[in-house]
């Protein structure tokens, strides 16, 4: 079981209509409304599964299930030029961000899973988003600040709330890592580790103060927006990773898993990550659609 997406805003935390829905509202052709469609938080998330249980923890044949938990970053991102404009503190910001993900981690425990992962923040001091807006010492920061202080509130958590099997996956550290590896990135057969390959073009247009041709852009969107070898570029678009690097995180991903769950640890570094590489062969392309 994965979980994912943004930290409930409580009045604190604004995110993108959340406060304006009925502003942001459109009609379609025959005058109906049409409502914007919003991914529910984190917080959202787990009480609907919860209630999908009628408030019963789960049957003990389901303990052995693994959740992955991914908070932190939408919130962050939605925040950054808050914390820039001085609207917040990183400080306050992150003891936000720390806490909501520590009950969010005990949510899943009162509901009776055993083993719960809990994944930081990636480095988005590395991304294309980080030099296109001039901030990657507030990415800095603000990241290594908050990868720290939720791995310890959530240890201690972890500790006293007697969970059976708890770890980190740090993708701020898997990041670093990898991009900062050329044996990695050579081996993964990536070119470009710098530049976002969807939107790079539109997004240049304007910084040079061009015009994007957007009346013929629908004619031909894959030229128009993605790059000309996706699986080659390390970074997908401003914020998210490539494919290759991607599929290198999941198999990390699995094999930490069941190295906790056998009461082992799986390194995070260069050895490990090109023999995760060169194991399952991720220098290539995945046929589509892919089988699972």
């Amino acid at each position: 079981m994965a979980i994912a997406g943004s930290i409930p805003d409580n009045g604190y935390l604004e995110l993108p209509g959340s406060t304006t829905l009925d502003s942001a509202n459109t009609t379609d052709s025959s005058g109906n409304t049409i409502k914007p469609t919003m991914q529910p938080n984190i917080e959202t998330q787990i009480n609907n599964y919860n209630i999908s249980l009628a408030g019963h923890v789960l049957p003990a044949a389901n303990y052995n299930d693994i959740v992955i938990l991914q908070t932190g970053a939408a919130g962050f991102l939605f925040k950054a030029f808050s914390i820039l404009a001085n609207e917040i503190t990183i400080n306050d910001f992150v003891d936000y961000l720390s806490n909501s993900a520590v009950k969010q981690l005990d949510q899943l425990y009162r509901l009776g899973f055993k083993t719960i992962i809990l994944v930081d923040i990636p480095d988005f001091q590395y991304s294309p988003a980080a030099e296109l807006f001039n901030i990657t010492d507030l990415y800095r920061t603000t990241v290594d600040l908050y990868n720290k202080q939720v791995a310890s509130m959530a240890s201690e958590w972890a500790t006293k709330s007697d969970q059976s099997i708890f770890g980190i996956i740090e993708l701020g550290k898997f990041v670093e890592v990898t991009i900062k590896s050329q044996a990695i990135t050579d081996a993964l057969g990536l070119l470009d580790s710098t530049t976002a390959c969807v939107g790079k073009k539109y997004v240049d247009m304007f910084v040079n103060g061009e015009t994007p041709d957007f009346e013929n852009m629908p004619k031909n969107v894959t030229d128009s927006l993605v790059c000309s070898s996706p699986s080659t570029n390390y970074f997908f678009d401003y914020f998210h990773l490539g494919e290759r690097v991607h599929r290198l995180l999941g198999y990390y991903s699995s094999e930490y898993a069941k190295a906790l769950q056998s009461g082992k640890s799986f390194e995070l570094d260069e050895n490990t990550l090109l023999e995760l590489v060169h194991r399952y062969n991720l220098g290539t392309n995945v046929s589509k659609p892919v089988n699972v």
